[in-house]
């Protein structure tokens, strides 16, 4: 699940763990992220993120297979003009 902060600068991801639902995970997106725009799993357990920035759009990827949530680690995967 994605959700937009309270203020227009906040991006972040929530992740709800299928095993023990009352676990939310809030993952901080990179302060230039205006938006989320979309989020995907993929059937190997790749989190992918769409963010929006004034300028371009840029795909970043959380494996949740290796999900360590002290450091949770998003991975810049592409980035391109608007």
């Amino acid at each position: 699940m994605s959700f937009q902060g309270l203020e227009s600068n906040e991006a972040y991801v929530w992740l709800i763990n299928a095993y023990n639902p009352g676990v939310i995970t809030r993952i901080m997106m990179p302060p230039e992220i205006n938006y989320i725009v979309a989020t995907f799993i993929s059937e190997n357990n790749d989190l992918f993120i769409g963010g929006e920035t004034d300028k371009e759009y840029i795909i970043y990827m959380i494996d949740l297979d290796r999900l360590n949530l002290n450091t949770i680690r998003v991975k810049e995967l592409l980035r391109y003009n608007k």
